[in-house]
């Protein structure tokens, strides 16, 4: 009766050649596992950054938005009609309500301007200039995307054409078109948005059939 208890309890365990034969089989599956992890692991790595880099992009590009589209018809003085909106393939300038903690309310003029480190956005206190060509000593700049991207401005008025530039004329454009390009590859199609501006002319050409005939009229009469 001892002898057969011993050999039903040998037969329930492993024997030393099934566990080495365990162990390798284990090994082999995590040698497996390791291999594909450090394929997959780096496309993995670059496929997040990638997409932190385009969450960073789409706030830029919303800020910039934002910002355009809070642009006001303000003159330089009260001699000079044109809104103080200057806009070219690379860069806008224009006043807005200043932003930010305890701004107040004032307005402030803003620059965005793609230079070689990238989209950088700068201000400056608003105050009345002597003719709509003076600016003022644009501070505190922010960059709002990196010099791998590439920002094109465009600018349309009431016939809906669009041109590359906007300056001196006797309102703001009525949208603006921002085109984004990685850098290197202009030629490739953009990520692109439009954004429509608030506001346009004074308040005092509301109800006029023609802005551009409300605004000369505000000229003649100063």
């Amino acid at each position: 009766m001892k002898t057969n208890r011993g050999a039903r309890k040998r037969e329930l365990g492993f024997s030393l050649v099934e566990t080495l034969v365990a162990l390798a089989l284990t090994g082999m599956l995590l040698t497996a596992l390791a291999a594909v992890t450090g394929q997959w692991l780096p496309s993995w790595r670059h496929g997040f950054a990638g997409m932190q880099r385009l969450e960073a992009l789409e706030v830029a590009i919303e800020r910039l938005a934002a910002d355009i589209a809070a642009a006001k018809p303000i003159t330089a003085n009260r001699t000079h009609a044109p809104p103080l909106f200057t806009g070219g393939p690379n860069a806008i300038v224009f006043v807005r309500e200043a932003i930010g903690p305890n701004a107040g309310a004032r307005l402030e003029w803003v620059r965005v301007a793609e230079l070689e480190n990238g989209l950088v956005r700068s201000r400056a206190p608003y105050a009345p200039v002597a003719d709509d060509a003076a600016q003022p000593t644009f501070a505190d700049p922010v960059e709002l995307a990196p010099g791998s991207y590439r920002f094109h401005f465009s600018y349309s008025g009431p016939d809906r054409a669009w041109a590359n530039d906007w300056v001196g004329r006797a309102t703001l454009p009525s949208a603006v078109r921002i085109d984004v390009f990685a850098a290197g590859a202009e030629q490739s199609t953009p990520l692109s948005t439009t954004v429509a501006l608030r506001v346009e002319a004074p308040a005092a050409c509301a109800g006029q059939a023609s802005i551009e005939d409300c605004v000369n009229r505000l000229l003649e009469a100063r």
